[in-house]
């Protein structure tokens, strides 16, 4: 046979040529240049667009996605209280229902979330109105979209125009940009391009197998002459057994000349385990977009005791977590708030009552005082020895304190002149203060006792001088706990605080605050 013969017997499909880099066509070449491709060591160029065709990689965009775009993201208004779905805001008919003319609002967050996922980034470009005033969105193709300086040093968006196949530069206040981790804060990274030697790899082996059980890379069998044959036989040959054998005829009965014997190959154990690496391949992407892999077909890790733990997992951490983080009523920072104030309760009744252990409480410390002068209540005479008993260094800063049904027994009491001795509203209430007595600050203490034989109902002086409260930094800590409750679909919150008190008293004989008990 001639070397003309020779090349048009060559194989120019590179699936079919074992010899060749199964990139080595100019097509895929041109293509993974023309799409921001990179090589791989496995031979192949990866790109966003490339990468889609990959059913594993196209399976993950589509359940990330599809789940987010199945969501209603909702607007809500502040208000003096609480919060409601600001449903005549025409910024919520954008995000929930129709963005713009030709979409509806599911579509326009697939995109986003889609283009998240292969690319890094996504874009929305707002168009407003003449008063500047938003109307539409419009997601911008994010391999043809990217942040650029401006002369002036400003933050714009260049991006291809659609109609006239231009560049177009776009202010940033009119694109909302999502985006991945980034160097610079700008643009983030093609979770595809970080990834592309393990997507490369899997594509390489799919290729691999396609060969293996193609007619072209491992032969299943051998066709051997019994005698010499011309090479022209033997082309002929092997043309009429893979036209008789291959593709859909496969498994059929066959016929050979009394001439020819097959001898059938069988497959390695090494090319086994070869074949069974298809499967970590699907792993490894479904990690990469934290995708559960039993979403995108693959079993083998899968039973009735963890489906649904892994199913919890996925809407709770990748969904829920995300659409919280961008929404308008900070249900994380009410929780923070009910843990200090009952935080702050506790801390008082710890304060007052103390414990057997880091704090030592009001009530045993300044036990000592003076007693009232009826038997079972308070009257005018024992707030004024109360300022009289309290030594002079202290009384800058003194305040009452006593619980509710203390101060519902001082109310109506009135001084030697007819004035009242309880004038509600005349403290400083951002220091929780709730009126004044004889011209100081009453605070109220819900874990003081009321007025009855034998309770010391008031307390007087200076609190600050006389007792210290320490917290262990941060103070109030509060810990989400996203695990413990998933089963439940529930995310949990604890608080920690570590604590301490003890009383200063200088001087025994003129302590910073006198207790008033009831005789």
């Amino acid at each position: 046979m001639n070397k003309f013969t020779k090349w048009l017997e060559r194989r120019f499909n590179p699936l079919e040529d074992p010899s060749k880099p199964m990139t080595a066509g100019a097509i895929n070449t041109l293509f993974g240049w023309a799409f921001g491709g990179n090589a791989t060591s496995a031979g192949e160029v990866v790109s966003e667009f490339s990468a889609l065709q990959h059913v594993t990689v196209y399976s993950c965009v589509r359940v990330l996605s599809e789940a987010v775009g199945s969501l209603t993201l909702r607007t809500y208004e502040r208000l003096d209280k609480g919060r409601s779905e600001a449903t005549d805001d025409p910024v919520w008919k954008m995000l929930s229902l129709t963005p713009n003319d030709e979409m509806p609002a599911s579509v326009l967050w697939e995109n986003v979330v889609g283009c998240l996922a292969l690319c890094g980034n996504s874009y929305v470009e707002i168009v407003r109105n003449k008063s500047r005033q938003p109307i539409q969105l419009y997601p911008l193709h994010a391999l043809k979209t990217e942040p650029v300086r401006l002369p002036s040093g400003k933050l714009a968006y260049r991006t291809i125009d659609y109609a006239t196949g231009g560049q177009r530069i776009i202010a940033a206040a009119d694109v909302l940009h999502f985006r991945l981790f980034s160097w610079d804060g700008l643009k983030g990274l093609s979770p595809i391009q970080q990834a592309r030697q393990t997507i490369g790899w899997s594509v390489g082996t799919l290729k691999s197998s396609a060969r293996f059980f193609g007619q072209g890379s491992k032969p299943p069998g051998i066709l051997t002459p019994v005698g010499q044959v011309s090479e022209e036989d033997l082309v002929n040959m092997r043309k009429a057994w893979e036209l008789a054998n291959g593709g859909e005829n496969q498994g059929r009965t066959a016929v050979l000349p009394s001439d020819w014997k097959y001898q059938q190959l069988g497959i390695s154990n090494k090319d086994s385990q070869w074949l069974e690496s298809m499967q970590f391949s699907r792993t490894d992407i479904s990690a990469l977009f934290r995708v559960p892999a039993h979403m995108v077909g693959d079993t083998t890790r899968m039973s009735n005791n963890n489906v649904e733990g892994m199913n919890l997992s996925f809407v709770i951490d990748k969904v829920d977590n995300g659409l919280l983080s961008d929404s308008g009523f900070d249900i994380e920072s009410w929780i923070r708030d009910r843990f200090a104030r009952r935080f702050f309760r506790g801390a008082s009744s710890l304060i007052y009552n103390g414990d057997a252990g880091n704090v030592q409480g009001l009530a045993s410390a300044f036990a000592a005082g003076f007693t009232s002068v009826q038997t079972g209540k308070l009257t005018y005479p024992d707030f004024a020895t109360a300022i009289a008993t309290l030594d002079p260094a202290y009384q800058t800063n003194a305040v009452w304190a006593m619980s509710n049904a203390a101060i519902a027994g001082v109310i109506g009491l009135a001084d030697s002149n007819g004035r009242p001795l309880f004038l509600p509203g005349l403290g400083d209430a951002t220091q929780g203060f709730i009126g004044t007595i004889l011209g100081k600050p009453v605070k109220l203490v819900t874990q003081m006792p009321s007025i009855a034989t034998g309770n010391a109902a008031v307390l007087f002086g200076d609190f600050k001088a006389g007792y210290t409260f320490r917290q262990q930094n941060p103070g109030l800590a509060v810990i989400r706990l996203n695990e413990r409750y998933a089963v439940a679909y529930q995310t949990g919150f604890a608080g920690f605080a570590r604590v301490g008190g003890i009383a200063t008293i200088p001087n025994p004989a003129t302590p910073p605050i006198v207790a008033c008990t009831i005789k």
